[in-house]
């Protein structure tokens, strides 16, 4: 059955594409353009925020940025969707593989752990690994964001944000439904081995914090790939040195509690904002002492700060 286009597609927005750029575009972004249709010629004094910087009031022009990204919510959800089918595309199990893959990845990383006596908690291991992988993945496909959307970027107005915020939240879906999986293996493990159960209560929270952190590192990298191509690459060596920065695959207590690290090492550890993060997930989730209130809020400032900022 063939998709009715909304009332924005007429004849004049349509007749200003070519045969080849219709044909760049198909039919899902003809579609997503036709979202934009009464964006393109905007009411009298409007206007929109895609960088709220210059504007005197900043409160006031992260508020119609805000109202902006309300507005085009259907776009946004469009977006979602089309991100979402992309990745499972040709895909035999589809998004069965969102929770196949951390079933898979627990039994692996028990495995190893098992045979080569690394002295971390599966279930720390776990946690912190998909904690990763969630921003892991929205780094890798901020990058193609505005790239890869270049069709609806130059043939419409629209605040750019939506573009890796789309990203971000389809990442975010996947994410939950591999937290799914964690919550379920930790609820076995705790049957069969006993354990306890963190403040789970602050779970929002530190989720909040992740999202916020990964919307504002998606969008430096989305612009940056736009002028610098080379961005990709030295995202890699950044991440790779940032993994092992974060305490994913050792215990929080390999730097706190060691006497090799004074204090100020502590601290510099915590501006890291992921540090933070991955602790506060594993306090939620699997009990024990949580360092101490001012390193966790120096991790959520940092985190916070590269939202907010963009």
């Amino acid at each position: 059955m063939a998709r009715r286009f909304p009332r924005g597609l007429n004849s004049r927005r349509a007749g200003s594409l070519d045969r080849s750029q219709l044909a760049a575009v198909g039919t899902e972004g003809l579609y997503i353009l036709s979202l934009f249709a009464d964006a393109a010629a905007p009411a009298a004094g409007a206007r929109f925020v895609d960088n709220p910087a210059p504007c005197a009031d900043n409160r006031r022009a992260m508020i119609t940025l805000l109202k902006e990204i309300a507005g085009r919510r259907e776009l946004l959800l469009m977006l979602v969707q089309r991100n979402l089918k992309i990745r499972y595309k040709s895909s035999a199990l589809g998004f069965l593989w969102s929770l196949l893959v951390p079933v898979f990845m627990i039994l692996i990383y028990s495995i190893f752990l098992s045979v080569l006596k690394i002295p971390i908690d599966i279930r720390e291991l776990v946690t912190g690994i998909m904690v990763w992988q969630f921003l892991a993945l929205c780094l890798g496909d901020s990058l193609h964001a505005v790239v890869g959307n270049a069709n609806l970027v130059t043939k419409a107005a629209f605040p750019r944000i939506i573009l890796p915020l789309g990203m971000v939240i389809s990442n975010l879906v996947n994410f939950l439904l591999s937290f799914l999986v964690l919550v379920l293996f930790l609820i076995v493990w705790g049957l069969l081995y006993g354990g306890s159960v963190g403040p789970v209560y602050w779970l929002p929270a530190v989720l909040l914090t992740q999202v916020a952190l990964c919307v504002g590192v998606s969008l430096i990298l989305a612009a940056a790939n736009v002028f610098f191509r080379d961005t990709e690459h030295i995202l890699s060596m950044l991440m790779l040195a940032w993994f092992f920065l974060t305490p994913v695959i050792y215990p929080i207590g390999f730097v706190l509690d060691s006497p090799r690290f004074p204090y100020w090492v502590h601290t510099l550890f915590f501006c890291n904002p992921m540090t933070g993060i991955v602790t506060g997930f594993r306090v939620s989730l699997l009990g024990g002492g949580a360092p101490a209130a001012i390193h966790m809020a120096l991790s959520a400032a940092a985190a916070w700060a590269m939202a907010v900022r963009w």
